[in-house]
């Protein structure tokens, strides 16, 4: 498993996984609840992350999600 994306919230993370599962990349979304740990763990680690499942996966996901940043 490869992290593809991270960012503060998860109103920021679960689209990109969501794109992802919709161009047929399987991935998983990590650290979904460990915002309640801020102030005892450092706040970045507490990001959610997109993984992608299989590591083949991860230069086309990197490219989609590369190409949403950029816009329409």
């Amino acid at each position: 498993m490869i992290r593809v994306y991270t960012a503060p919230s998860i109103a920021l993370t679960a689209p990109v996984k969501d794109l992802l599962e919709g161009n047929g990349i399987p991935c998983v979304l990590r650290n979904e609840f460990l915002g309640a740990g801020r102030g005892e763990i450092p706040p970045i680690e507490c990001w959610p992350e997109v993984w992608v499942a299989n590591d083949s996966d991860a230069e086309r996901a990197q490219q989609l999600v590369a190409q949403a940043a950029r816009g329409p």
